[in-house]
């Protein structure tokens, strides 16, 4: 029998949540990750589905991302055309600041990139290189 993988950004995303759903303010959240594991990168891949840039540019997302979500700090990767011609921004959070985007993202429609492939199966509507470029790592469960 062979366990079922989980990858690491989903545990991290579920243990972030539920402390969240408990009432522990992002603050809060954000000094647990600095104890317990130094997040010093960006590793959260976000999805913005059916957003471009328009008229504006990188600089210009990240700094409305940090503003609108309470300082967190993003890393802006790049515009993604989909197979249909929907484009669709993908950008990273760090470790540090997922709490302060992990529910008020949700009134964006941004989504987390496991989710966004879970959700997708087997027909993505990303092309192979857009695949290869962003994999999801997988963790032993539990």
């Amino acid at each position: 029998m062979t366990k079922e993988k989980m990858s690491l950004e989903d545990h991290v995303r579920n243990a972030i949540e539920n402390a969240i759903i408990d009432g522990y303010t992002p603050e809060e959240v954000n000094a647990m990750l600095r104890q317990y594991g130094g997040a010093t990168e960006f590793r959260q891949l976000c999805v913005w589905e059916g957003t471009s840039l328009g008229d504006n540019d990188a600089l210009d997302f990240v700094e409305w991302c940090e503003a609108e979500f309470g300082g967190g700090r993003i890393k802006f990767e790049e515009p993604v055309t989909t197979k249909e011609g929907r484009v669709d921004l993908f950008f990273r959070i760090h470790e540090a600041d997922i709490g302060k985007f992990a529910a008020p993202r949700l009134q964006y429609g941004m989504r987390w990139w496991e989710d966004v492939r879970a959700s997708e199966g087997e027909n993505s509507v990303y092309s192979a290189e857009v695949l290869a470029r962003y994999p999801i790592k997988e963790v032993d469960c539990c």
